[in-house]
């Protein structure tokens, strides 16, 4: 995924089936987006370089959560990595899609296919 130009996150899949995939994810940025997302998996992750920072979402609002060795996502789960450790390499181990994915925004959730169109884009500029 490149963002002006730079990536900020490299994926390599090294075994995709409809029941599962295992991936390395080279994280190399924060989310560049300013709204927290969800995925369509729920997923384990292992940090085996580095590290990262994320928001999560959690009863009592998002709280800062550090991740050094792995962390558990569910696919309804919200979150938003906003600090990464260089050199930061994660292996990712996938359940099966079970959902679209996308971002929650003060106006509601918005499916990641209509995230930053046109009629989105006004709150997203209004918001930076």
């Amino acid at each position: 995924m490149v963002l002006d130009g730079e990536a900020y996150l490299v994926r390599l899949h090294l075994v995709k089936s409809p029941w599962f995939a295992v991936m390395l994810h080279w994280i190399a940025r924060p989310d560049p987006q300013p709204d927290p997302h969800d995925h369509p998996v729920t997923f384990l992750s292992l940090v085996l370089r580095g590290g990262y920072a994320e928001e999560r979402h959690r009863k009592r609002g998002m709280e800062n959560h550090r991740v050094r060795w792995l962390n558990w996502l569910r696919a309804r789960d919200v979150h938003r990595i906003t600090w990464v450790a260089p050199g930061t390499l994660t292996l990712a181990l996938a359940g099966p899609v079970t959902r679209e994915w996308g971002f929650h925004t003060p106006v509601g959730w918005v499916s990641w296919r209509k995230y930053g169109t046109p009629a989105e884009r006004g709150y997203l500029v209004q918001r930076r």
